[in-house]
């Protein structure tokens, strides 16, 4: 794409909010500077919707869950997306949470940053769809029982996992 729109909040809050009885589609946007503090969805909040992400880059985004994208009761789907250098306490990457319906595809998640668990990915209660994806260089400080998982978190989701190459985090 030789012009992207970006899409930068320039961490004066989130840059998408998407919630409702709604099916949109977002493609080819670059997603950054969203800031949700002690809330969730820095770069892309998602709650009851049924949004399609296709071809974003998502990155340098902040939030307690999900610092990149934050997913409830969503089905949601993501395929070709970037998610990169994004932070959050839990779920730094991606956070998916009651979200049976997603799909997750051919996505790049690296360099993601949680400071308890789910660098990459945290998924609670989401028995999500995850085929094709690189979850790659990210890293969970939590050193607890309950905590970790630099790449990928799975909390009480009987995720399908198919495909996916998840190293080096």
């Amino acid at each position: 794409m030789a012009n992207p729109t970006t899409l930068d909040a320039l961490g004066g809050g989130r840059v998408l909010y998407i919630t409702g009885d709604i099916s949109p589609t977002i493609e080819g946007l670059r997603i950054t500077g969203g800031d949700a503090g002690s809330d969730s969805g820095g770069g892309v909040y998602i709650v009851n919707a049924a949004a399609n992400l296709n071809n974003n880059r998502v990155f340098s985004n902040t939030a307690a869950y999900g610092g990149g994208l934050y997913l409830e009761q969503s089905a949601a789907t993501l395929s070709g997306n970037t998610v990169t250098s994004n932070t959050a306490q839990y779920g730094g990457g991606l956070y998916l949470y009651d979200s049976d319906a997603a799909t997750l595809s051919n996505n790049d998640v690296t360099s993601n940053t949680a400071s308890t668990s789910g660098g990459g990915l945290y998924l609670r209660f989401s028995d999500a769809i995850l085929s094709g994806n690189r979850v790659t260089s990210n890293v969970a400080n939590g050193s607890g029982a309950w905590e970790g998982g630099g790449g990928l978190y799975l909390s009480g989701s009987d995720a399908t996992l198919s495909g996916n190459i998840i190293s080096d985090n």
